[in-house]
């Protein structure tokens, strides 16, 4: 797969399968959408893309209408990375991410299907969501490009919406699950569990003061978290993967420090600082607490490890 942030870079001229979308947290709808546009690529015999924007254009509408303190910034579930390592597995041979500005926002519809799906992307096919607008103020929807495809030489195929328990699948809900600490609800909507990816960097060196090392990345400002607390997870490293326990929090027994992950890795005995891992979450244990001394945080933190491996050999047999 290959990513362009540009679509000035796009060039391959080959015809494509252009599936549109912001595509946060690649739940279970986005997966439906773009496989919809592999198969149907695969048997036109052509290739599959995906134009997606590296932000988001709700945060661009509200500071540009100067709202952001009305209406709150719109938080990432995944990073790009993550994002594009999803579609990627979806089997997709192009993405083409570019930041949603001022010039994208005031693109008319027309304008988007005649320069960008037909001169820049070579679109044969256009695969998009029930309720996907674009075109400066959302002038264009699914019925402009179920007409303009007939006329001009695309097919459309619009995917209706994906339900669980009675629930229409969106970012916006998930975010909400994610809030509330349901990482359950959360897998389920997004059909994988929330994952967090970054860098290890060094903490404090504490969890080593009683044989527990954990792992620390910190926590972008921009993405949405679930609360702080203690969470069993799973966590790959090098391609292998480990259970695992991890607190989302500010160490208020210690310190004051930054929000942040800290991860112990069941198993693991070798040194991942400046490492690229994935935390994985799968089920909240308990809210994080200031303890009156350190001895005290010591004994709750052998306590939830225990549980937690518990917990995980339960479900490995």
């Amino acid at each position: 797969m290959m990513i362009f942030n540009s679509i000035d870079e796009f060039n391959i001229g080959e015809q494509a399968v252009v599936a549109l979308g912001n595509f946060d947290g690649v739940h279970i709808g986005h997966q439906e959408l773009i496989k919809t546009s592999v198969k149907v690529a695969k048997e036109m015999g052509i290739k599959s893309l995906c134009y997606t924007f590296s932000n988001h254009p709700k945060n661009v509408l509200a500071r540009i209408n100067n709202k952001i303190g009305v209406f709150p910034p719109v938080r990432f579930i995944s990073s790009n990375q993550e994002k594009y390592e999803y579609i990627e597995s979806l089997g997709i041979d192009y993405i083409i991410s570019i930041p949603f500005d001022e010039k994208v926002m005031n693109t008319s519809a027309d304008d988007f299907i005649n320069k960008t799906l037909i001169e820049k992307l070579n679109a044969k096919g256009v695969v998009c969501g029930f309720n996907y607008t674009f075109g400066a103020k959302g002038s264009g929807n699914t019925r402009t490009l179920i007409g303009k495809g007939k006329e001009l030489g695309f097919n459309t195929y619009i995917h209706n919406p994906v339900t669980i328990d009675g629930e229409v699948v969106s970012s916006s809900l998930i975010r909400k699950n994610i809030e509330s600490g349901n990482m359950k609800k959360s897998a389920k909507l997004l059909g994988h569990p929330y994952r967090i990816s970054g860098i290890v960097t060094h903490g404090n060196s504490l969890g080593r003061t009683f044989d527990m090392p954990t792992a620390n990345i910190k926590l972008e400002a921009e993405r949405i978290v679930p609360p702080n607390g203690v969470y069993y997870t799973k966590t790959e490293v090098d391609g292998e993967v480990y259970n695992s326990i991890s607190n989302i929090g500010v160490k208020p027994t210690i310190g004051n420090y930054a929000k942040s992950i800290e991860t112990n890795m069941f198993g693991l005995d070798k040194n991942i600082y400046d490492k690229r891992i994935k935390v994985e979450f799968y089920h909240w244990k308990r809210a994080e607490r200031k303890f009156d001394d350190i001895n005290e945080l010591i004994e709750q933190i052998n306590i939830d490890a225990h549980e937690a491996e518990i917990w995980w050999n339960e479900r490995s047999e």
